[in-house]
């Protein structure tokens, strides 16, 4: 209660005298948390200069190599820019899939076929058809209406399955060059 005895103005001056040492102590703590934060960054400073400094090193190696030899894009730019103009540059008159299949189907008549399938290579495509035909007859009237019917196709039967009269299970491959 000491100070109630204070007059009103050493009061005052006391109050004063407590909120600057008040925002001291504040602005003390304040600094030694910059100076603690500038101190625990500076080693990430350091490590970030020196890596900078080695991908900049690294770059100008790679950039004086790449003058030296002559080359303007690397191998795999190059094997995408190619595989990019085949696909671009591909003819109009391309044979398509869905065309071949729908000309087998549609040539069958009688014929059961149980399974087609398709590879396709850069120069040709191959269909392998499989199934039943009811006669030896029926099976020669289909190879000859795909040889007719698909252009530029060769269609191979092997000898061997004709062998039945009746129920000729067979295999018929047919390529057809691309180009």
């Amino acid at each position: 209660m000491r100070h109630t005895l204070l007059l009103i103005s050493e009061r005052k001056r006391l109050h004063h005298e407590y909120h600057i040492r008040l925002a001291i102590v504040a602005l003390f703590i304040f600094s030694g948390a910059m100076v603690v934060g500038a101190i625990s960054l500076f080693p990430a400073f350091m490590f970030a200069i020196t890596e900078e400094g080695a991908s900049v090193e690294t770059l100008q190696t790679l950039g004086s190599h790449h003058s030296d030899s002559g080359a303007l894009i690397s191998k795999g730019e190059l094997d995408l820019a190619k595989n990019m103009l085949t696909a671009v540059s591909s003819p109009l008159d391309a044979i398509r899939l869905s065309n071949v299949v729908k000309t087998i189907v549609s040539l069958r008549g009688n014929t059961k076929i149980s399974g087609i399938s398709v590879a396709r290579s850069p120069k040709s495509l191959t269909v392998l058809i499989q199934g039943i035909a009811p006669t030896r007859n029926t099976l020669l009237s289909f190879k000859s209406d795909l040889e007719s019917k698909i252009s530029r196709a060769t269609v191979e039967l092997p000898i061997d399955q004709l062998i039945d009269n009746t129920d000729v299970h067979f295999s018929i491959k047919v390529n057809v060059p691309l180009k």
